[in-house]
């Protein structure tokens, strides 16, 4: 069986998924898989093998045709798309072989986005996505979506991204080597890990929830791992300035090797107001690490282990066995903010017993694979 995965880009956190979904699917017997890579790549991401590049390609018509051939050249059975702009080439290119997609988030989510750019993948979602054969959904959110969207006659099924535990565990067992950095966590650090986007992502929130818990925990430090979008380090930068917390506040950049980090760290924050299923929480509370989120999708939920306690209109902060949940009121950014401080403070002080017993086999290829294979 020859399988063809069509990715954006080999770096960043769809490349990631990508890359444990690639490794997961060449373990499968009497199967060849090749990789279109449809954006940069490059020596510092994931190496990927039988790699196809597009990236240079940028006419539409050229693309697609060159696609096309490929899959005809490699005789391609089930080609897995791993992005929604991803999918809509692989459908475009199409040569009658089963067609898989792969959705993370919501379609809603891309409003962050603009008006204009929303409703153009609205359409195309609806034209070209009801062509595929399976629809693959990350995260409860992103499938109740699509069941909403394309309607339940169709093949959508739930099954999470895989995360490679060993590697996690053996990457989080490396030394902290850079001098500053070392420095930096010899204090005690609440930790973030992921874009610096403020729009979606919340660091804004996170860093104003930090500024209000500061008084109580004078020594401690907040730690931003991640790139920048948006130039949201420019204005992150500026609310330490404004309120004279360089000292304080550290952004360490777009790192490799994260885990390292997280295993070192008091607690991570995710403060997002939109996710599908936060990777980066997964990660760490499989390194034992506690965590605060905002309730920015059910997704959250599910990492948690209590999707049946799920409430899109939460106000009150709620303890789990691995973590808090605070609101995530989007009409209501001073008590998010306050209610978020509030969990960090709690979460500093509380033991989570049964942090230790968090269920990773749900992320595993053992678990996933089929649902692409079936």
């Amino acid at each position: 069986m020859n399988i063809l995965l069509l990715i954006p880009s080999n770096i960043g956190t769809i490349a990631s998924v990508s890359y444990n979904l690639y490794k997961g699917l060449c373990q499968q017997d009497n199967t060849t898989v090749f990789v279109a890579c449809l954006g940069p790549y490059t020596k510092d991401g994931f190496n990927f093998g039988n790699v196809f590049e597009l990236g240079s390609i940028r006419t539409s018509i050229l693309r697609c045709v060159n696609l096309y051939g490929f899959k005809k050249k490699n005789k391609i059975d089930i080609s897995i798309s791993t992005l929604l702009g991803a999918t809509y080439w692989n459908v475009l290119s199409g040569i009658g072989e089963k067609k898989v997609g792969v959705f993370h988030t919501r379609l809603s989510q891309l409003k962050f986005k603009g008006v204009l750019y929303y409703w153009c993948n609205y359409i195309a979602n609806m034209v070209l996505c009801s062509r595929l054969d399976t629809m693959i959904a990350v995260n409860r959110s992103a499938y109740l979506d699509l069941i909403k969207l394309h309607g339940s006659n169709k093949n959508i099924r739930l099954a999470y991204n895989i995360h490679d535990f060993s590697i996690i565990n053996n990457l989080s067992q490396e030394e902290i080597t850079d001098p500053n950095e070392k420095k930096i966590f010899e204090s005690k650090v609440i930790l973030y890990v992921g874009s610096l986007r403020c729009k979606i992502k919340g660091t804004d929130r996170l860093f104003y929830a930090f500024a209000k818990i500061l008084k109580k925990y004078p020594g401690y430090k907040l730690v931003y791992v991640g790139s920048d979008e948006e130039n949201a380090r420019e204005y992150l930068q500026k609310l330490c300035n404004d309120y004279d917390l360089t000292d304080s506040v550290y952004f360490l950049g777009r790192k490799r090797n994260p885990y390292k980090y997280m295993k070192h760290a008091e607690l991570l924050v995710s403060p997002s107001r939109d996710e599908g299923l936060p990777g980066v929480l997964i990660e760490a509370l499989s390194l034992g690490l506690k965590c605060v989120a905002s309730n920015s999708s059910i997704g959250v939920w599910e990492i948690m282990q209590c999707p049946d306690k799920y409430n899109p209109h939460l106000s009150r902060i709620i303890e789990t066995d691995f973590g808090l949940i605070c609101p995530n009121l989007l009409d209501n950014e001073a008590a998010t903010i306050n209610m978020m401080g509030e969990a960090i403070d709690i979460c500093l002080s509380t033991r989570f017993n049964k942090i230790h017993s968090f269920d990773i086999s749900r992320f595993s290829a053992s678990s996933v694979i089929p649902n692409y294979l079936q």
